[in-house]
C-alpha cells in the first residue's frame, strides 16, 4: 500500500510540484524506478514450471532376503528389525536340514534398490526429483518364498521402509546354504532365502525455460542495434537444453518488456531496438512473462568514445505531427570526451533531399509532407582545433497510424465454460483363452478328456489390443478487447458579432480558427472463442497374461505369456487447463479517426455509435488451439492454431482383437511325473499397463480370462502282451490243450510285449503306440527262466526295456510240467509304482498300470531215439571194437539227422546211420538185416516230470511186412511157437503172449556202456529221494549200490509192449546251474532211458486182422505156417510208438514221440524212403526202427538151417 500511495503522489507532481519535491526529497528510496530495478534483479534467468508431472519408473527387482541359522536344539532362527522368529527344522540336531515354512513380517529399506530407468511419453527421462516408492509387488511364482496371504506391502507416505510379509523355508528353494559354527560337535546349517520383489518408484519431472539476451554490443553514438531475446526449453526430465529450438521473443510486446539501466547512455524500444546516446557502458534487460514463467536476462552495451561526429536519426509520422525537430550532433574528441552540439557557428547542416526533409542552419528539420527519406549531414570544421569531422543520419517521413498518445489496445480472455462433450471408451478386453494340446490347429488331444503327462500344451489368450477411455470437452468463451478510439473534433467558433448599427466597421479581424477537441473512448469488443480440451484420457497397452492350471505344475502352476510382435499404442499428449495455453488474442491497435470539423460536439451516444464499428475493425478473432492428442501417429485432436474456433477432434479408434500369436506360447511340457487328475480347472488374468501420456486411470488393470478349458491329465499305458503259440509244433501231448499257448522245456519262447494297443476311444488315445508314456514294463514268471544267459528264479520281476516289442526267454529243464499264469505289467511314467493295475489299459485315472494275465502250458519232451547195438553176431564188429568186447565203436542209428529242435546235426546228409536199420544200412553187411529173435538195444531221452515212481515210458511196437523187392509196408500180426503143449501159434500181444513171455533186463549191463557217474548219481537219487528213511535204514548205501548195478528189471510181458519205469532210466539233468536252482531238481529234470527189444524167433506172419481161428477152421483146425495166407520172402519192419506215463497209469499216454501235433520222428528228420543194393525202393513211416528177416531167425544161426519158405 505504501508503494501505491507514493506512486500516486508522484503522478500528482504536475499539479503539486512543491509537494512532489518535498516528497522526493524526504523519501528518495521509494522512487518507482528504484523499486522496479530491485525487483528485476530478483527475477531469475531460468525457472522451472511450478507444476510438475509425476512419472513412474520402470520395474526394478529388489532382492531382500531372510537369513536362517540353526540353533543348538536344531531349530532355525531368523532375526530382523530387532525381532526374531523361530522355525522347526525338517531334520534334527546334527542333520544339515532346512527350516520349515514360516511367516516373517519384516520392514525392509528399499532405498538400496533405487530406480534405474524412468520414461515419460515413451522417452527416457533423467532428472527426476523427490523420488518415492510407488508400488512394491510380490513375485507370486518365486522358487524361494511365498507371499503372505492377502497381505500387500505397506507403502509409506515418506521414506523407504516398506512392511512386507513372506514365508520362507522348506519346501521352497534356498538361495544359499552352508555350515556355520564348525568348531562345535555338530555343524549347524545356515540358509538364505532371497525374496525378490518388483519395485516401482514415482517422482516429479519439471519443464524449465531460460532466456538469453544478445548480443553484447559496442556501438557508436547514434547507432542502433536490434536485440535478441531467445527463450530455450529444457523438456520434462531432460538434462540438456534444447538450444536448437529457441524462440526469439524480442518483439513480443505483450510478453517481453525491455529496459535500459542508463538511458543517458542507451535507450531501448519496446521491440528491443537499442540507440546509443553517449559514450559509456550499461546494460539492457528483457523480462519475459508468459503463463507461469517470469525470467529475465541482460546484455552489456558499450557506446564507443572513438573520435568523430555522429548524428542521431529521426522518423516523422506525418499523420501525427509535422512540427520541426532539433537534431543533435555529438562530437567526440581525441581525449574521449563527447560534446553535444546543436547550433554552432562552425557546424553546418545539409539535406540530401530537401523536397522531403528540410534542415536549417541550426539543425532543425521539418518534413515537407511527402513520405520519403533524406540523409542529413552535419560538418564541424575548426581550424584552430585542427578538426574537420562529418556525420550523417537518415531521417524518414511516413504515415504511422494512431499516435502513441491514444493508449494501448488491450485484450482480456474471459474464463471458458464447458460445453459439448465427445465420450468414447473401451475398458473391457473381452479376454478369452485356451490351454490345449500342441500343435495349435492340429491338436493331438482333446485335453478336457485327457492328455498324457510329458506331452506339451500351448496357451493362447485373446483380447483387445489396447484399452482406452476419453472425454473431450469443448470450452467456449469470449475475449474482451478494450480499443482506444480517438477523434479530434474541430469545433467551429461562433462568428463574431456584427458592428453596432450606425457604426462603420474598422479593420476586419481574421475569423477565429476551429478549436480542436480530442475525444478518446475505450470501446469494448467481444470476440468469441472455442477449443477442445481433454477432460479424461486413459489408455492401456497390453502387458502380459497369466494362465494357471494343475497341468502347469512344472512352471509353478502358472505361465506368463509375454506379448510377441506387439507394440503398445503410442500416445502423444499436449494438455493444459490454462485458458492462456489455448487462446491467444491477436494484436490490436488503437484507432485514430483524425480530425473532423464540426459545428458542435456530438453526443456521447453518437460518438460511441461511430467508434464501435471502427473498434471492431481494429480487432481480429483470437487464435485458438486444442489440446493435442496423437494416437499411433495419427492426430486425433489437432492443436494447430486457428482463428476463433479450433477443429472438432476425432475419437481414438476402437481396438481390434489381438492376433493369435501375440499371447501365445507352445511347448509347455506337462511334468512327466504329474499325477493323473480329472477336469482340473484353468484360470487366468490378462494385464494392461497404462500408456505414457495418459492423464487419468491407474497404472495397471487386470481382467479375468473367460473360456479357459479344463484339463484332464491321464497318462495312458496299455498291455496286450501275449506268448505267441510258436512252440505248438513241438507240443508232444497226446491230448493237446488248445486253450493256452504251449511252452516247451529247454526251448526258447517269446513274450510279445510292445506298447501299441487299444486305450480309451478318445482323441489322441485309441489304438496307438504308448511307449512315450511307459515308464517300465516287467514280467513275472511262476517258474524260472533264462534271458540272454541270465537266470531269473520264479516270481522274479524282470524288466523289459520300453520300446522292445518282444523278448525271447528260454525254459530250463527243471520246471514242472503243467499249467501256469504269467503276469505282465506296464507302468506309466507318472506312477510311483505302488498304485493299482488294470487289465489291458489304465482306463481308470486312479490306475497307473496296465496288467495282463497270460495262461500257458509247460510241456516236456521225448526225443533222441537211438539204436546202438544188435544181438546178431554178424554185427558185432559194427558196434563193438572187438569180438567179445563191451567197448562200443560209437556207431549208432539215430532217429534222424536233426536234433529235437529240428536243427541239423553232424548226421545231416548221412542216411546210413539213420533209422530204420534196413537193407544196405549196416556197414559190411549191406545185403543183410538182422534175423528174427535177436534183440536190439536202444535209448532215448525225456525232459519233464518222468523221474519218480509211477512215471515211465510205454513202448508199443507194431509190425509191417515188406517184400524184398520193396514197396509199401503192410501191417501184419505176428505169431510164434513156444515149447510145451498148446503153445503153438501164440499171437503177439495176446493174453497167452503176456503169460508166455516176460522181458527182463539189467540197466547197468556193461553192454550198455552207461558211465559210472551217470549210474551213481541216478542210484543216489533213488536211494535218497525215492526210498524212504526206513528203507535206507535197512539197507546202507554200499549194499544198495552193489545190488543196484546187478539189478534185473522186468520191462515187458509178451512181445506186444514194454513199460520202462524209473528203474529203466538214469538222470542226466544239467549240473552247471545257477546258484538258486536246486541241483537235485535240475539233475532229475532230464532222463536217459535204456531199453531193448526183439521180435519172436521165426514168427508166423499174417496180414493184420486175419482171424486165425477162422483160418485154422478152413484148414481142418491145424495150421503149420505153410498155408498160402502166411507171408514169406520179405522183411518184418518193427515200428515203435513211445509214450510217457504218469501216476502209475500205463494206459493214459501223456507225451508221444508221434503226437497229434508234434511228430518228433519228423522233427529229427527220419528217413521217409531208401533203396537197397539192388535198387529196390522202400518207404518208411514215422517210428520205423528196424527190419528183420521174415524167413531167417536166430534158430537158423544156431541150427545151421533155415525154415522152409
Amino acid at each position: 500500500m505504501r508503494f501505491n500511495i507514493f506512486h500516486n503522489l508522484k503522478e500528482l507532481c504536475i499539479a503539486f510540484l512543491i509537494v512532489c519535491l518535498i516528497t522526493n526529497t524526504l523519501f528518495p528510496f521509494l522512487h518507482t524506478s528504484e523499486i522496479h530495478a530491485a525487483a528485476e534483479e530478483n527475477i531469475p534467468k531460468s525457472m522451472k514450471n511450478p507444476t510438475p508431472i509425476e512419472v513412474t519408473s520402470d520395474k526394478r527387482t529388489a532382492n531382500p532376503g531372510v537369513y536362517w541359522y540353526q540353533l543348538d536344539n536344531g531349530d532355525f532362527r531368523a532375526e530382523f528389525s530387532g525381532r526374531f522368529v523361530d522355525s522347526e527344522s525338517t531334520g534334527g540336531i546334527c542333520a544339515n536340514q532346512f527350516p520349515k515354512l514360516k511367516e516373517v513380517r519384516d520392514q525392509v529399506d528399499f532405498s538400496k534398490w533405487p530406480a534405474l530407468e524412468w520414461t515419460h511419453n515413451g522417452n527416457d527421462v533423467y532428472e527426476v526429483e523427490d523420488p518415492k516408492i510407488k508400488e512394491v509387488k510380490y513375485i507370486r511364482n518365486a522358487n524361494s518364498y511365498v507371499p503372505g496371504e492377502s497381505v500387500e506391502p505397506d507403502i509409506p507416505e515418506q521414506g523407504y521402509i516398506v512392511s512386507i510379509v513372506t514365508l520362507t523355508g522348506y519346501p521352497k528353494t534356498p538361495t544359499y546354504g552352508g555350515d556355520w559354527d564348525p568348531d562345535k560337535r555338530c555343524k549347524k546349517s545356515n540358509v538364505r532365502y532371497d525374496t525378490p520383489m518388483d519395485v516401482y518408484w514415482k517422482g516429479k519431472i519439471y519443464e524449465e525455460k531460460e532466456i538469453d539476451v544478445t548480443p553484447d554490443s559496442i556501438l557508436s553514438v547514434g547507432e542502433n542495434e536490434q536485440m535478441s531475446a531467445m527463450v530455450f526449453t529444457k523438456d520434462y526430465g531432460m538434462k540438456e537444453w534444447n538450444k536448437k529450438g529457441g524462440i526469439d521473443v524480442a518483439g513480443r510486446v505483450g510478453e517481453t518488456k525491455w529496459t535500459s539501466a542508463d538511458q543517458t547512455v542507451v535507450t531501448i524500444t519496446s521491440a528491443g531496438v537499442v540507440t546509443a546516446i553517449k559514450p559509456g557502458k550499461t546494460f539492457v534487460r528483457a523480462i519475459w512473462k508468459k503463463g507461469a514463467y517470469l525470467i529475465t536476462d541482460t546484455a552489456e552495451i558499450t557506446v564507443s568514445g572513438e573520435p568523430g561526429l555522429t548524428v542521431k536519426g529521426y522518423k516523422f509520422c506525418l499523420d501525427q505531427s509535422r512540427n520541426p525537430v532539433q537534431l543533435k550532433a555529438y562530437l567526440t574528441k581525441e581525449d574521449g570526451k563527447t560534446h553535444e552540439l546543436t547550433a554552432h557557428p562552425k557546424l553546418t547542416w545539409t539535406s540530401s533531399n530537401p523536397s522531403i526533409i528540410r534542415v536549417d542552419n541550426s539543425g532543425k528539420i521539418t518534413p515537407v509532407g511527402t513520405p520519403g527519406s533524406a540523409t542529413i549531414t552535419a560538418r564541424f570544421k575548426d581550424a584552430s582545433q585542427q578538426l574537420d569531422e562529418s556525420g550523417t543520419s537518415t531521417v524518414t517521413a511516413e504515415n504511422c497510424g494512431p499516435s502513441p498518445g491514444i493508449g494501448e489496445c488491450k485484450a482480456v480472455i474471459d474464463p471458458p465454460s464447458p460445453g459439448s462433450q465427445m465420450v468414447s471408451s473401451s475398458l473391457s478386453p473381452d479376454a478369452s483363452g485356451m490351454l490345449r494340446s500342441d500343435v495349435r490347429g492340429a491338436e493331438t488331444f482333446r485335453v478336457e478328456d485327457g492328455i498324457p503327462s510329458s506331452e506339451s500344451l500351448f496357451a493362447n489368450v485373446f483380447g483387445l489390443s489396447y484399452l482406452y477411455a476419453h472425454e473431450w470437452v469443448q470450452m467456449t468463451g469470449e475475449v474482451t478487447y478494450t480499443v482506444p478510439v480517438k477523434k479530434t473534433f474541430m469545433v467551429k467558433p461562433p462568428p463574431p458579432p456584427p458592428p453596432p448599427e450606425g457604426e462603420e466597421g474598422g479593420e476586419t479581424e481574421p475569423p477565429p480558427l476551429p478549436q480542436p477537441n480530442p475525444i478518446t473512448i475505450l470501446v469494448e469488443v467481444k470476440r468469441s472463442y472455442s477449443y477442445w480440451q481433454i477432460d479424461q484420457l486413459e489408455a492401456y497397452g497390453l502387458e502380459d497374461a497369466q494362465v494357471q492350471n494343475y497341468a502347469l505344475s512344472g512352471y509353478g502352476g502358472t505361465v506368463t505369456l509375454q506379448p510377441q510382435g506387439y507394440y503398445p499404442p503410442e500416445l502423444t499428449v499436449d494438455h493444459s487447463t490454462e485458458v492462456e495455453s489455448h487462446v491467444k488474442p491477436q494484436p490490436c491497435e488503437a484507432v485514430d479517426l483524425g480530425e473532423e470539423e464540426v459545428d458542435k460536439m456530438p453526443s456521447q451516444g453518437e460518438m460511441e455509435a461511430e467508434f464501435k464499428p471502427e473498434a471492431e475493425k481494429a480487432t481480429k478473432p483470437p487464435l485458438v488451439n486444442n489440446d493435442q492428442v496423437v494416437w499411433n501417429g495419427q492426430t486425433v485432436m489437432d492443436n494447430s492454431e486457428q482463428e476463433e474456433t479450433s477443429p472438432t477432434p476425432g475419437l481414438i479408434p476402437s481396438p481390434s482383437m489381438m492376433g493369435q500369436d501375440v499371447l501365445y506360447q507352445s511347448g509347455l511340457i506337462i511334468e512327466p511325473t504329474l499325477a493323473n487328475s480329472f477336469r482340473e480347472p484353468s484360470s487366468g488374468t490378462i494385464r494392461y499397463r497404462m500408456v505414457p501420456g495418459s492423464l487419468d486411470g491407474q497404472s495397471e488393470m487386470s481382467f479375468p480370462i473367460a473360456g479357459l478349458n479344463d484339463i484332464t491329465v491321464h497318462t495312458p499305458v496299455v498291455n496286450d502282451s501275449a506268448v505267441p503259440d510258436d512252440n505248438r509244433p513241438f507240443d508232444q501231448r497226446m491230448v493237446p490243450d488248445w486253450s493256452r499257448p504251449v511252452i516247451i522245456l529247454d526251448r526258447p519262447f517269446t513274450l510279445n510285449f510292445d506298447e501299441t494297443a487299444q486305450h480309451r476311444p478318445i482323441q489322441g488315445y485309441g489304438y496307438r503306440d504308448y511307449a512315450a508314456y511307459t515308464k517300465e514294463k516287467r514280467v513275472r514268471f511262476p517258474f524260472g527262466v533264462f534271458q540272454n544267459e541270465v537266470y531269473y528264479p520264479a516270481d522274479t520281476w524282470i524288466q523289459i526295456p520300453v520300446g522292445t516289442p518282444s523278448i525271447e526267454f528260454k525254459m530250463p529243464t527243471w520246471v514242472d510240467e503243467g499249467d501256469y499264469v504269467i503276469r505282465t505289467e506296464s507302468w506309466a511314467i507318472n506312477s510311483s509304482g505302488i498304485e493299482s493295475c488294470e487289465p489291458n489299459q489304465n482306463a481308470n485315472l486312479a490306475n497307473y498300470c496296465a496288467s495282463q494275465e497270460i495262461p500257458v502250458g509247460v510241456v516236456g519232451r521225448l526225443f533222441q531215439f537211438r539204436v546202438w547195438d544188435i544181438g546178431d553176431f554178424r554185427y558185432e564188429k559194427v558196434f563193438r571194437t572187438a569180438a567179445g568186447s563191451t567197448e562200443h565203436t560209437d556207431w549208432m542209428y539215430y532217429a534222424g539227422g536233426r536234433d529235437e529242435n529240428g536243427q541239423p546235426t553232424a548226421l545231416e546228409g548221412k542216411p546210413q546211420q539213420l533209422l530204420p536199420i534196413r537193407p544196405g544200412s549196416v556197414p559190411g553187411e549191406a545185403a543183410t538185416v538182422p534175423h528174427s529173435g535177436y534183440a536190439f538195444l536202444f535209448d532215448f531221452r525225456t525232459i519233464g516230470n518222468v523221474w519218480d515212481k509211477g512215471e515211465g515210458i510205454r513202448i508199443e511196437p507194431t509190425f509191417w511186412f515188406v517184400p524184398r523187392t520193396g514197396g509199401e509196408p503192410r501191417q501184419v500180426d505176428l505169431y510164434y511157437d513156444a515149447s510145451g503143449n498148446g503153445s503153438k501159434m501164440i499171437g503177439v500181444g495176446s493174453a497167452r503172449d503176456k503169460m508166455t513171455y516176460t522181458r527182463t533186463y539189467q540197466l547197468a549191463d556193461p553192454m550198455r556202456n552207461i558211465p559210472d557217474d551217470e549210474l551213481k548219481s541216478t542210484a543216489n537219487y533213488e536211494y535218497n529221494f525215492i526210498w524212504d528213511g526206513s528203507q535206507r535204514q535197512e539197507k546202507p548205501w554200499p549194499k544198495f549200490y552193489t545190488e543196484y548195478v546187478k539189478r534185473k528189471t522186468k520191462i515187458g510181458y509178451g512181445y506186444g509192449s514194454e513199460i520202462l519205469g524209473y528203474k529203466g532210466r538214469t538222470l542226466i539233468g544239467p549240473t552247471q546251474i545257477p546258484q538258486r536252482v536246486n541241483p537235485t531238481e535240475a539233475l532229475r529234470s532230464v532222463q536217459h532211458w535204456y531199453g531193448e527189444y526183439h521180435i519172436p524167433s521165426a514168427p508166423y506172419i499174417l496180414p493184420k486182422g486175419t482171424g486165425i481161428e477162422r483160418l485154422a477152421a478152413r484148414y481142418g483146425g491145424i495150421l503149420d505156417g505153410d498155408e498160402t495166407e502166411f507171408l514169406k520172402g520179405g522183411y518184418i519192419l518193427v515200428n515203435f510208438g513211445l509214450y510217457t506215463l504218469r501216476n502209475s497209469d500205463v494206459e493214459t499216454k501223456v507225451l508221444g514221440y508221434k503226437a497229434p501235433i508234434a511228430n518228433m520222428w519228423s522233427i529229427e528228420g527220419q528217413l521217409t524212403s531208401a533203396s537197397d543194393l539192388w535198387s529196390n525202393s522202400f518207404s518208411f513211416r514215422s517210428g520205423d526202427v528196424i527190419f528183420y528177416e521174415s524167413d531167417f531167425s536166430v534158430r537158423n544161426d544156431y541150427e545151421g538151417r533155415g525154415r522152409k519158405e
